[in-house]
């Protein structure tokens, strides 16, 4: 009997290791994804503006507001834009706040059509 409970508690030791990765990749995994779809919104609020407004400012406030709104502030944060004739195209870059990968980052770019495209060019916020 002793050496069945000494069994038992070698293949704890053993899958333990294995099942707190599981579990902590799956947090990390979700919070990219979370980063993934909040910089996804915050892209595509700023291109939908830049489309029906033509104001490349009034696009930066909607990025903001949608950033600021998930709870993410100016710091680290990167949106770059550009507009090709009538297309116009945001890219926002966000930090992911993942333990298992501190220093990554998540990009997300979305594109709209202006009825009344005007120049070309490409800028970056913050």
């Amino acid at each position: 009997m002793a050496g069945t409970e000494g069994n038992s508690f070698i293949e704890i030791l053993l899958v333990l290791p294995i099942l707190l990765s599981v579990i902590f990749g799956s947090v990390g995994i979700f919070q990219w994804m979370q980063t993934s779809y909040v910089a996804g919104e915050a892209a595509q609020a700023g291109v939908q503006e830049w489309a029906a407004t033509g104001n490349a400012q009034a696009a930066q406030q909607q990025v903001h507001q949608t950033l600021s709104a998930e709870g993410y502030g100016s710091s680290g944060v990167s949106a770059v834009y550009a507009r090709q004739g009538a297309l116009d195209e945001i890219t926002v870059s966000l930090p992911v706040n993942a333990p298992m990968w501190p220093y990554s980052r998540v990009a997300s770019t979305r594109s709209a059509f202006q009825g009344a495209g005007g120049g070309n060019g490409s800028s970056s916020w913050w």
